[in-house]
């Protein structure tokens, strides 16, 4: 079983995080939110603080595994993700398991969607770019990490943060390149995001790369009732650097 923080009173919302993270990425979001809803925010698997060997992981297996976690929870489920926790949390609603009412998805890693959008040129590069950012971390290439770091957040990005956040993102290279890889293998029948039977709330940072707000707008277009948000001036650390303003969107969008 999976550990998840737990805090605030009223219904349910999860929030799950991206990769490589856990369940306190949330924090200064979720402590915005525990006035109005009772916040769960899973740690997956494989992203605890000594997380062990890994295994091959795909996306499903994390839903599973949040699914587990939040077997007898009463009422229906807001739900949340950020980055490849978006993934996750799309793969939920989904696959109806549990009663989904509200799913936000915050810069989901939703590869697949670009060429069923149209945007083959913009997969290729990712997956190229990710393709040697994975055989940098298998290889145990010095400073891999800043392949994928410097690409999400900004050329030079990794260099100008602090040392114990160095240290730690290169540690979990393992970690979120089993996850990067895991988002290039999802694979969605033609239709499904179109039968998606929940109201979806997908959103975007505006000084994000473009990778990501066309992932996030494409999503929206796709699925069947959803609208997509600017986040103005967050990049994808925006849990972290906007925090207040992400409050905001889910709180707005939750409480309908």
């Amino acid at each position: 079983m999976i550990e998840a923080e737990q805090y605030g009173e009223g219904p349910p919302l999860v929030l799950i995080h991206g990769s490589p993270s856990n369940a306190q990425a949330w924090r200064q979001v979720g402590q915005r939110l525990a006035d109005r809803f009772r916040i769960i925010a899973p740690t997956l698997p494989g992203h605890e603080p000594s997380p062990g060997p890994l295994c091959p992981t795909e996306t499903a297996d994390m839903a599973q595994a949040v699914e587990t976690l939040l077997a007898g929870i009463d009422g229906p489920l807001r739900l949340a993700g950020h980055s490849y926790g978006g993934n996750v949390a799309l793969q939920m609603a989904l696959r109806r398991s549990l009663p989904v009412d509200r799913l936000i998805l915050l810069e989901p890693v939703l590869m697949g969607i670009l060429p069923m959008a149209g945007e083959g040129a913009l997969f290729a590069e990712a997956k190229a770019l990710f393709d040697r950012y994975i055989a940098a971390v298998e290889t145990q290439e010095p400073n891999a990490v800043s392949i994928m770091v410097d690409y999400m957040f900004g050329h030079g990005a990794l260099g100008r943060m602090p040392p114990p956040m160095q240290a730690y993102l290169a540690a979990q290279a393992p970690v979120n390149a089993r996850d990067v890889a895991a988002t290039f293998r999802e694979r969605h029948a033609p239709g499904a995001f179109a039968a998606l039977d929940c109201p979806a709330l997908v959103a975007f940072g505006g000084a994000s790369p473009i990778l990501l707000r066309t992932i996030a707008r494409r999503l929206a277009e796709t699925i069947a009732d959803a609208a997509a948000v600017e986040i103005a001036g967050a990049g994808h650390a925006m849990l972290a650097s906007h925090p207040a303003q992400v409050a905001a969107a889910i709180a707005d969008f939750a409480s309908g």
